[in-house]
C-alpha cells in the first residue's frame, strides 16, 4: 500500500488516515498505566514489609521465654520488673 502524507496527516491508497497518532497515544497510556501500578504494588509492598520487621521487632523484644510460670507474687513482680515497657508500641 503506497501512504500520502498531506499536512501531516497519512492516508493510505484508499484515502483513509492510518491512525499511527493514536496507536502511539494508546502505547504511551498503557506505559503509564503499568509504570503506575509498578509503583503503586512495590511502595504497598514496602509499607507491608515495614510493618512486618516492626512486628519481628516487636516479638524479639518481648519474649516471654524469660518469664516465670509461678503464681506466686515476688515471682510475678520478679516478671514485671524484667520487662522493658519502653520498647512496647514502637
Amino acid at each position: 500500500m503506497s501512504e500520502i502524507e498531506n499536512n501531516n496527516i497519512v492516508y493510505d491508497s484508499n484515502g483513509k488516515s492510518t491512525g499511527t497518532g493514536a496507536l502511539i497515544g494508546t502505547i504511551i497510556i498503557i506505559v503509564v498505566l503499568i509504570a503506575g501500578g509498578w509503583y503503586f504494588v512495590s511502595s504497598r509492598m514496602d509499607k507491608i514489609n515495614q510493618q512486618n520487621s516492626a512486628v519481628n521487632e516487636a516479638t524479639t523484644t518481648f519474649s516471654t521465654s524469660t518469664l516465670s510460670t509461678s503464681t506466686e507474687i515476688v515471682d510475678i513482680q520478679k516478671d514485671l520488673d524484667s520487662v522493658n515497657l519502653d520498647t512496647l508500641g514502637q
